[in-house]
């Protein structure tokens, strides 16, 4: 009998806030629910790497008991946070069974306020 290991996912959640100055930030409402989801079904096969924006699903992985497999939580705000993560993770996994791309993400920094 071959020893088989389960699969290891990335799933991205949640969304992107860029900073306009020290006080304001450009963002939009979506909270990650369909990608904590998506890990939370895909933990039934092997191990998730959750990257999220939202702090309450942070704090429920923490607490524990949420999937069979485990979910390892991973926070970011901006884009380039989200980003950083990614090829971060991407590096120490570079044999991910598959990646769930469910982030609302914006690729630009804003230049500052008028």
């Amino acid at each position: 009998m071959q020893n088989q290991t389960s699969p290891r996912f990335l799933v991205c959640a949640g969304s992107t806030h860029e900073a306009i100055d020290q006080v304001r930030a450009w963002g939009n409402i979506f909270t990650g629910n369909t990608g904590f989801a998506v890990a939370r079904a895909l933990a039934a096969y092997g191990p998730v790497d959750l990257v999220t924006s939202n702090q309450q699903h942070l704090q429920r992985l923490a607490a524990g008991g949420v999937s069979a497999h485990p979910i390892t939580g991973h926070g970011f705000v901006s884009h380039a946070d989200l980003a950083a993560r990614m090829d971060q993770l991407m590096g120490e996994h570079p044999d991910y069974g598959a990646v769930a791309m469910s982030a609302a993400v914006a690729d630009y920094t804003p230049a500052g306020g008028f």
